[in-house]
């Protein structure tokens, strides 16, 4: 008898193993972007596969729909640690992370409210029956409008991490790309095994398929781990660099005017953004006005440049490159100068 009880169980503990070895490992480097958010993921993974398995060894009705409440939980977690993993490994950190938080916390509370109250209403659990079967009777209810728009709602904070992730697979190097076609195909797989669980498809002898593509999509980050690096090598933003690069760099369009600049460029200037985005090279650098002529019309340059006069004179590396779209068009210059 316990032979019979075990098997079953077995990958559903393996699941388990794996979602908590991936959480743990992806903790242990906590320092780096995207590991929290990751942990978070993987080990909600294992808190939701924990739930199953108190939903399958429970032997009563009540004791069933406990265990199932307690699996929404992190069925919310997840996506929404999916879309913080894909914030923070793109760089793409948005003004208001805590309005957007809270914004984004609001659907995941008022579920869980009803489904705590659903015996008073019979919204997300309605006609719960226990069905008799060998080795473990199975907790059978009816999917309802809020549970869909629940997972409608879910299922749409995945797509919007996911989203990221390829955008940033479309515009990186190739080890950064495979890191992220990684982690989005890890994430895809348990987003299609609760697909099929509300469409009523079942691929296991047990109604929920979700453990299992869990198990699935953690085997997949697991792989990226060792063979990509995830966690250890991760990419940094490009607008990061240049705004903590100590050199000035100025981008001007194809009129010469200023689209933007980093901060060591505005200090430079001694000026606010507002009084130099949009404005003429010549009006922004009319201190300089005999180097803007001279390079007004420079497409590629590389040269040693001097500024100011006696003790204040200071001598720079600049740097002129042409900026220009995949068909060839120019767009602009980007200007660099070194001290």
């Amino acid at each position: 008898m316990l032979g019979q009880m075990v098997l079953p169980l077995l990958p559903y503990l393996v699941a388990l193993a794996i979602s908590i070895a991936v959480g743990l490992y992806a903790w242990r480097r906590r320092g780096v972007a995207g590991a929290v958010p990751y942990a978070v993921l993987a080990l909600s993974e294992a808190t939701a596969t924990l739930g199953f398995l108190g939903e399958l060894l429970s032997p009563t009705l009540q004791g069933k729909i406990v265990w199932d409440d307690l699996q929404w939980a992190p069925f919310f977690a997840i996506p929404l640690a999916l879309l913080a993993f894909a914030v923070e490994y793109t760089g793409r950190r948005p003004a208001h992370p805590w309005r957007i938080g809270l914004a984004l916390s609001v659907v995941p509370l008022l579920s869980l409210a009803l489904i705590a109250t659903n015996s008073l209403h019979g919204l997300t659990m309605p006609n719960p029956t226990l069905v008799p079967g060998e080795p473990f009777a199975a907790l059978v209810y009816d999917f309802t409008p809020a549970t869909t728009l629940m997972a409608i709602y879910a299922y749409l904070v995945v797509l919007a991490g996911l989203v990221l992730l390829v955008r940033h697979f479309a515009h990186s190097q190739p080890l950064y790309r495979a890191q992220a076609a990684t982690v989005a195909a890890g994430s895809l797989i348990p987003l299609i095994g609760t697909v099929l669980t509300l469409a009523g498809v079942t691929l296991t002898p047990e109604r929920d398929t979700t453990p299992f593509t869990f198990a699935l999509g953690n085997l997949v980050v697991a792989w990226g781990l060792f063979r990509f690096r995830l966690f250890n090598i991760v990419p940094v933003a490009r607008d990061t660099l240049v705004e903590n690069v100590p050199d000035s760099v100025v981008v001007l369009d194809a009129q010469d005017r200023v689209l933007d600049l980093n901060p060591a460029a505005l200090r430079a200037l001694g000026k606010p953004p507002k009084e130099v985005i949009g404005r003429s090279v010549a009006e922004v650098y009319a201190e300089w006005s005999s180097l803007v002529e001279q390079y007004r019309d420079a497409e590629q340059v590389r040269t040693e440049i001097a500024v100011g006069q006696g003790t204040g004179r200071s001598h720079f590396e600049l740097s002129i490159s042409p900026l220009r779209s995949r068909r060839g068009q120019r767009l602009g210059r980007l200007v660099v100068a070194h001290d």
